[in-house]
């Protein structure tokens, strides 16, 4: 009652016309504001990145393993755990170390985009091999890991498409950023996005360039952990 008389005086809403559904998405807005002016940044950007559109997808996934969308019973309870900011580790301090030596957090922030962890390389290509499947319903000539050009040994995308948009080849680079990392917090509390965004101009300025003026058309992937 009181959050509703809260609305009522300060939404901006024509009520003429409202549905149920607009004063409960009106609701819903009202409520995240105040959860979030009472949040930590780490909570923050969390919640800011998880009321995105389609960052609950995958909640609403048909879970069919052969498409590569099926998870353990275990795995889902940590994805959820993660989704809901709760602790994935349990034990003292210092009981868990990540591969690259530092001490994993209680919340699992850091393994989720370790380098030198090996979540990193393996849900990277469990995303391109389901993406390059559907590349090749449209071309079975695609491939994956291919070279810009014999004279250049960087391999610029995971998928690589011989006649995309207008006959022209075209290479597509994944990537997954975790929001919730130091250098992509602070922003993330205020622009949902703004990791998957600062992942797209590096893959753009390291690669962009060289591509077109190979001929070919650079497309970089880039997802954000939280499901963004």
């Amino acid at each position: 009652k009181l959050q509703l008389t809260h609305l009522l005086k300060n939404a901006d809403i024509d009520f003429s016309n409202a549905t149920q559904r607009s004063l409960q998405d009106a609701l819903d807005r009202d409520s995240l504001t105040a959860i979030k002016s009472q949040s930590s940044l780490r909570d923050q950007a969390r919640l800011n990145t998880l009321s995105s559109t389609h960052s609950g997808s995958w909640l609403r996934a048909v879970p069919n393993p052969k498409f590569g969308l099926s998870m353990l019973r275990e795995e889902f309870l940590i994805a959820c755990r993660v989704w809901l900011g709760l602790p994935v580790l349990c034990g003292p301090p210092n009981h868990v170390r990540c591969p690259c030596g530092q001490i994993l957090d209680a919340f699992g922030d850091h393994i989720l985009g370790c380098r030198k962890g090996h979540l990193r390389t393996k849900r990277h290509d469990s995303l391109r091999d389901i993406i390059y499947h559907y590349v090749l319903t449209d071309n079975k000539d695609a491939s994956i890991e291919q070279r810009n050009s014999a004279n250049d040994l960087r391999r610029p995308g995971d998928i690589f498409h011989p006649d995309f948009l207008e006959g022209k080849p075209a290479y597509f680079d994944i990537s997954v950023r975790n929001s919730l990392l130091p250098q992509f917090i602070v922003k993330s509390a205020t622009h949902p996005g703004a990791a998957a965004a600062a992942g797209e101009l590096e893959k753009d300025d390291k690669y962009d360039r060289d591509i077109s003026s190979a001929g070919s058309s650079f497309y970089p992937l880039i997802v954000e952990t939280l499901g963004l």
